[in-house]
């Protein structure tokens, strides 16, 4: 399953076929809409603990196109852990993959993003337009690298005190100051393996050299 973006979903005809090949949709932000927040909560249990396929999603957030690390955001992860932390699962195996690439899919939307001009939202057309594009560029080199799964019970280890959950039912508890720290430890840890795995390819380096002297 994959976690995307509410924006994807309003694409016509795109959004469904995402929906079906096992995308879901989600708000990047929950704007301190509660109910929003309880019913999404328990859908994410409700994959965590009941369903037998892998969860994908950017611990980041977002996609990095500039390739450096972004600073990772927790709220889906905890989510992904809360019935670990709960005890309704043994163990949850987390794989980091990396993807370094020599030149991104949208270099000039992202040149434009760097002036502060906003990204157009995502459409059908926008898609097969990019498509099209790519029929005309050398996008040069580009690697994905699986790193070793890592078991989140052998990773926290006695950090983790399960057993504070275990004096009233899972649905009426949530996860306190110390699990959360645990699971931003965790998430750090993700974005640390990702960068070791990362390629740093004769375009990088020449796109360094390059800024240094300018």
């Amino acid at each position: 399953m994959i976690a995307a973006g509410m924006d994807f979903h309003g694409m016509m005809g795109l959004g469904e076929l995402l929906r079906k090949t096992g995308a879901f949709f989600m708000r990047r932000t929950f704007g301190g809409d509660d109910f929003y927040w309880r019913v999404f909560k328990e859908y994410m249990h409700e994959i965590m603990t009941f369903n037998d396929t892998g969860l994908e999603f950017f611990v980041e957030g977002t996609r990095s196109r500039s390739c450096k690390a972004l600073t990772p955001k927790i709220g889906l992860l905890s989510m992904a852990l809360e019935p670990y932390f709960m005890g309704e699962v043994h163990d949850v195996k987390v794989v980091p993959i990396s993807v370094s690439y020599e030149k991104p899919l949208e270099e000039q939307l992202f040149v434009y993003e760097l002036l502060g001009i906003p990204k157009p939202k995502e459409s059908t057309m926008g898609f097969f337009k990019a498509v099209t594009n790519l029929k005309n560029q050398n996008l040069g080199k580009i690697y994905f690298d699986f790193g070793e799964p890592m078991s989140v019970n052998d990773y926290f280890g006695e950090k983790a005190q399960r057993h504070k959950h275990a004096t009233l039912p899972a649905f009426v508890q949530t996860l306190d100051r110390d699990d959360l720290c645990l699971v931003t430890d965790l998430a750090n840890e993700v974005v640390r393996r990702q960068q070791d795995k990362i390629v740093i390819m004769s375009y990088n380096l020449v796109a360094l050299i390059y800024n240094e002297k300018t």
